[in-house]
């Protein structure tokens, strides 16, 4: 997103101007939601499906394949985005 032309992003919020800002803002909210993975996930690594949105604690499924890949997938975007913000 931080790479495209402002064309393709529609719109004002998005442009260039703001992206920094969108950015380290989008960076401070994947910090949190990894501490509340790491707060509430046990011991095993045993993922939840969903964290409850009043006090974090894990609900539903236990062990679902997209818990993980959703995991991993956030890990990896987020250094991605550490990675592009900091050059």
């Amino acid at each position: 997103m931080l790479g495209e032309e402002d064309s393709a992003l529609g719109e004002e919020a998005l442009r260039r101007q703001f992206r920094a800002r969108l950015a380290r803002i989008l960076i401070e909210r994947s910090h949190a939601v990894m501490a509340t993975a790491r707060r509430f996930a046990p011991e095993s690594g045993v993922l939840a499906e969903q964290f409850s949105h009043i006090d974090g604690a894990p609900t539903s499924a236990l062990n679902l394949t997209w818990s993980y890949a959703s995991f991993i997938i956030a890990f990896a975007c987020r250094g991605q985005a550490l990675r592009a913000t900091s050059a």
